[in-house]
């Protein structure tokens, strides 16, 4: 569970940023392996700006250290107009999800992470089944695209097209 120093490294950090309480977080890293459960930066970046011109929240990108080249990738498709959070311990991101008034994101371990602290997830499934592997929670929303051959992920690490049309 997070600590005092994680509440306030969390606080710090968006306070620096110029991040009120009115954010949503975005997040498009997935592991390695997981390249075909990843939505196309394109397609955050536009969801972003539909974001950023209909409603008065800010964006927060969120990313490990070895992600930061595509978060800033993101940004920069969103106009710099995000703030980028990259390389944070695990227990400060906890605590800034918590903060989120929602997060987007694959289907990754930050999903799970973000449907235990943030009040409302939308996970992105694609090739992966929402019910074994979606957020948990009601208020949590997995989305997945309509297409014959998906879900085509089972154990976790078989997919079973190339052309990832799901996300």
């Amino acid at each position: 569970s997070p600590g005092p120093g994680h509440i306030d490294e969390a606080e710090r950090a968006l306070k620096e940023l110029g991040i009120s309480s009115n954010f949503i977080v975005l997040h498009t890293e997935v592991p390695k392996t997981g390249r075909q459960r990843q939505w196309p930066l394109e397609y955050a970046a536009a969801l972003g700006k539909l974001i950023l011109d209909t409603r008065s929240a800010q964006i927060v990108i969120i990313s490990s250290s070895k992600a930061q080249r595509e978060a800033f990738q993101l940004n920069a498709l969103l106009g710099y107009k995000a703030q980028v959070i990259s390389g944070a311990e695990i227990m400060t991101i906890y605590c800034i999800l918590k903060k989120a008034k929602c997060t987007v994101t694959n289907n990754t371990g930050f999903m799970h992470l973000a449907a235990s602290a943030c009040p409302c997830v939308f996970a992105l499934l694609g090739p992966t089944s929402a019910i074994k592997w979606g957020p948990w929670g009601k208020q949590h929303k997995a989305i997945q695209a309509k297409v014959s051959c998906s879900p085509c992920l089972y154990l976790g690490f078989e997919y079973g097209c190339p052309t990832n049309t799901c996300m």
